[in-house]
């Protein structure tokens, strides 16, 4: 490299900055970028270094971090793929409501058997359509109580469809900026 670049500089080519590491007898090389120009019409060149270290250790830092970044996101990926096994597996109807709209986002394979109807026709809807209108508004006041104080006591209610009673407990939860309810489903024994 340093050849080159007093061969560019006798030329007259381009300026054209070059990193060299100098290799240290302790700890990590030296890396130094030169500039090298012709000064005047003889020989004499002049070489300006500028040492890089500061910079090397700024990119390793940066290197350690996106490392640790990419071990954070393989572990969360990791997390929600267990979830996801999880979710799916619960003999237990679990149904995941969007706090602020009521909506329906996702539930569970024992949900839908009990409500006894598809994802296709779950997701996306209001949670209290799925029960008579008197159970509809105790399990409006559930969601408010556990808004509000973060716990409440679990509410009898009655499916809409089926007309067969159940047992609506929730729980609150954030997953990034947005709230939802964790709401179980159960048969009154």
């Amino acid at each position: 490299k340093v050849e080159e670049m007093i061969a560019a500089a006798r030329d007259g080519g381009p300026l054209r900055w070059r990193q060299v590491n100098h290799p240290a007898k302790t700890g990590p090389d030296l890396p130094i970028r030169y500039l090298a120009r012709r000064i005047g019409d003889g020989d004499r060149i002049l070489v300006v270094g500028q040492d890089l270290r500061s910079f090397a250790v700024l990119q390793q830092r940066l290197v350690e971090t996106q490392q640790s970044m990419e071990r954070e996101y393989a572990r969360l990926r990791q997390a929600e793929m267990r979830y996801r096994l999880l979710f799916q597996l619960a003999s237990e109807p679990v149904l995941i409501v969007n706090a602020s709209s009521l909506k329906v986002q996702e539930a569970n394979p024992a949900a839908l058997r009990m409500l006894d109807r598809t994802a296709e026709r779950t997701a996306g809807r209001t949670f209290g359509e799925f029960f008579d209108a008197d159970s509809a508004r105790a399990v409006e006041r559930l969601f408010a109580a556990l808004h509000s104080n973060g716990h409440a006591a679990p509410v009898a209610a009655c499916l809409r469809d089926s007309m067969n009673p159940c047992m609506v407990s929730a729980s609150l939860f954030r997953r990034e900026d947005t709230s939802y309810y964790l709401v179980r489903l159960a048969t009154p024994e």
